[in-house]
Formats: C-alpha cells, sequence, structure tokens
C-alpha cells in the first residue's frame, strides 16, 4: 500500500520463495509499471489495479 514508484521488492523473491500474487497499491497521482515490479519478482503474478480518485 502507499507504493511511490521507486522502491525494491527484489528481496522479497528470496524471502518469500512462495510467493505467487503480489497486489500493489500506488499512492493516489503516481503511476506503477508493472513490468518493472515483475521483473523484481519473477516467479509472481504482480497485479497493479487501477487508481481511483476520491472525491471528499
Amino acid at each position: 500500500m502507499n507504493m511511490q514508484g521507486d522502491e525494491d521488492l527484489s528481496p522479497l523473491a528470496r524471502l518469500c520463495p512462495n510467493l505467487r500474487i503480489v497486489r500493489l497499491f500506488a499512492k493516489q497521482a503516481v503511476s506503477l509499471g508493472e513490468a518493472r515490479y515483475a521483473a523484481q519478482l519473477p516467479d509472481a503474478d504482480v497485479v497493479v489495479p487501477p487508481s481511483r480518485a476520491y472525491a471528499f
């Protein structure tokens, strides 16, 4: 949650070898690239749901 877009998640591949699905939620107005994180987590399906703007 609250991903900035510059995080290195590659240690998760080593620390969690059975990790299969990763859902990343960006901070508002930040676009995350699935391909970048998929390369860091080669055995997991990386999903970045579309962010929604919230009006209050």
